[in-house]
């Protein structure tokens, strides 16, 4: 069996599915999950999903999937990509893949699985907000080492609003219920909030999609008011990594 030192010593390969148009806001998001992530560009690879065929053969000999977010359209949406990354992560769950979906991601994983995924105007969240975590978190392997309660950046007006059947539900907000989740007995991560944005980078993406989340001059500068850091946030990415990534190398 491999020593736990042995394992610390392998560099995982992780693959990155982006959802990005404009170059420039997808390699400053790439950039972003590297750094989070505690790994280094030949270890994550970027697919654009809005360019590139999904198929299954993607999964075959990576370590770990990080499905990202998407800063205009809806997980309900008729999108010509849909089927198939629908069918990706249906493989990446059968095959026991470590898995972290983020935003978007999160609410297709939660729509695959069976889960409920709505637009409501009350849940829609942009900027910084606490994030609780619930009394399951405290038996999980990532969520035990965050605090209780730490801030999150926030970019959805879209929201999961019922968690498929065999998942856990990790964390919530105030406006809402399921801001992370996990599925029972698998390596599968889910999470509404965005941990691989710090607060500098939160400006920069929403001044970027500010007119789709803000509606007056005001209201922008209340969500930028609202901007704080969110270093625990960020923390899960390297734990995602250490704790469930590289414990599992060789063993997909």
């Amino acid at each position: 069996m491999m020593s736990q030192d042995n394992k610390n010593q392998l560099f995982p390969s992780v693959l990155l599915l982006q959802f990005r148009s404009d170059p420039i806001i997808r390699k400053n998001e790439y950039d972003s999950f590297v750094r989070y992530l505690g790994l280094n560009s030949n270890q994550l690879t970027s697919f654009d999903v809005l360019t590139k065929p999904l198929n299954l053969s993607l999964l075959d000999g990576v370590d770990a999937l990080v499905i990202a977010g998407n800063g205009s359209e809806s997980s309900n949406d008729d999108l010509y990509y849909k089927t198939d990354l629908m069918a990706l992560l249906r493989s990446a769950y059968d095959r026991g893949l470590p898995t972290l979906a983020v935003c978007y991601g999160a609410q297709f994983s939660a729509l695959e699985f069976g889960g409920d995924v709505q637009r409501v105007k009350e849940m829609s969240e942009v900027g910084t907000y606490p994030i609780h975590l619930t009394e399951a978190a405290a038996e999980d392997v990532i969520f035990k080492e965050l605090d209780t309660t730490f801030n999150g950046q926030m970019g959805h007006n879209d929201s999961i609003t019922r968690l498929p059947d065999g998942a856990v539900r990790l964390a919530y907000s105030d406006r809402v219920p399921n801001q992370a989740f996990r599925f029972l007995g698998k390596p599968y991560y889910a999470v509404q909030f965005h941990p691989e944005l710090d607060a500098d980078e939160m400006r920069a993406r929403l001044h970027y999609y500010k007119d789709h989340y803000a509606h007056s001059p005001e209201e922008y500068q209340g969500m930028l008011d609202r901007i704080q850091s969110s270093t625990d946030a960020s923390a899960l990415l390297k734990l995602f990594i250490d704790r469930i990534v590289i414990p599992t190398i060789g063993q997909v």
